[in-house]
């Protein structure tokens, strides 16, 4: 993975976390996100963001409040793996900032639908 960035991509085979099926809510849990507890280990001196993300279909006010739902979720389920809830913040941009602008198939789209969890150095 990014040294600086945690990339979750929904349905996409990157690291492997299917949060959802749908275009609304996230419908599975997620499958492991020790990896994700690990990264955070690895950096004590950092303060991590997670930051949830759709792709452009739906319109405005969803794709947000859907983007907070999946950057929630994976707060949460960090959380539960004990991660110092002082290390994280959470945020949702909805479809402000596509992996891939202009997405047309099926597989680009997926692309957009992730999770970043964003190492933030020099701020803890």
């Amino acid at each position: 993975y990014d040294d600086k960035k945690l990339m979750l991509n929904i349905l996409g085979q990157e690291l492997l976390l299917m949060l959802q099926r749908k275009a609304n809510e996230p419908s599975q849990q997620p499958k492991d996100l020790s990896f994700a507890k690990r990264y955070i280990e690895e950096n004590p001196n950092c303060r991590f963001k997670i930051v949830g993300h759709t792709d452009e279909r739906g319109n405005v006010k969803e794709n947000k409040a859907l983007s907070i739902r999946r950057a929630s979720k994976i707060y949460d389920e960090l959380i539960k793996l004990k991660v110092p809830q002082s290390l994280l913040e959470k945020d949702g941009l909805g479809a402000s900032q596509p992996a891939v602008k202009n997405a047309k198939s099926d597989e680009e789209h997926q692309k957009n639908r992730r999770v970043e969890i964003i190492k933030m150095e020099g701020v803890r």
